[in-house]
């Protein structure tokens, strides 16, 4: 639902009825100003419908538990997973020759990684310790804020993989309802406009599903496996 959704908004349409309403109501605006307005607006409005449909239909999300937290090691791990999916996605895009998609798509997602682990301290420098002591020059490491970007998709799986929820899961498509949460979440928003800046709107919200995608598989295959065990 919210691939159809961000599908929508791109389209011209919906912001040339925009510009037709603020011209209508005699609203003096600056273009930037313009659409930054129409996409939150937009965004609320469908947010606030999504909520009102869940009210009555069968919950379409995972609860959150609020108590997640992750120690050092869970931190220093989840840093050396969250370049695995670049290097996957850069690997795919790369083969695709003469396309201007897959073209803007390894560009941004070659700014994603760091030419060194060796570079000035940071707030989030611990994460990296294990990455000193294992890199030799052959592992993707991700740049202080796409790491945060991952992070808080991260403690929103986790808050949502908890043994309260295990009997939702039985009517319920796990990796949707991790998807929903996701998306719904302004700090993941946030985060991901941070590294996504130079794609177009259309190119961003592609991009961020496959992200997010490959993530949520990675993530629901260890849920599974540690719940087997």
């Amino acid at each position: 639902m919210w691939q159809e959704f961000h599908s929508l908004r791109i389209k011209k349409k919906l912001p040339t009825l925009w510009k037709a309403l603020l011209n209508d109501l005699n609203i003096e605006h600056e273009e930037e100003e313009e659409v930054f307005l129409f996409q939150y607006l937009l965004e609320q409005i469908f947010r606030q419908l999504m909520h009102e449909m869940m009210d009555k239909d069968m919950p379409a999300q995972v609860q959150l538990s609020k108590d997640v937290t992750m120690d050092k090691n869970e931190e220093q791990a989840l840093r050396y997973c969250s370049g695995y999916i670049p290097a996957k996605l850069l690997k795919r895009y790369k083969c695709l020759k003469n396309n201007q998609t897959a073209a803007a798509f390894v560009k941004v997602l070659e700014s994603w990684g760091e030419n060194s682990v060796e570079d000035a301290p940071t707030f989030v420098a611990y994460t990296k310790v294990w990455l000193e002591k294992q890199n030799r020059g052959g592992l993707f490491v991700v740049k202080d804020n796409v790491y945060l970007f991952f992070k808080a998709m991260e403690l929103i799986v986790r808050a949502s993989l908890q043994q309260d929820n295990i009997a939702l899961f039985q009517h319920l498509n796990v990796q949707i309802g991790l998807l929903n949460n996701i998306c719904e979440s302004g700090e993941v928003t946030q985060k991901w406009e941070l590294i996504s800046k130079p794609l177009t709107l259309e190119r961003r919200e592609k991009l961020f599903q496959e992200v997010v995608k490959n993530f949520l598989k990675m993530r629901c295959e260890a849920f599974v496996k540690v719940y087997i065990m």
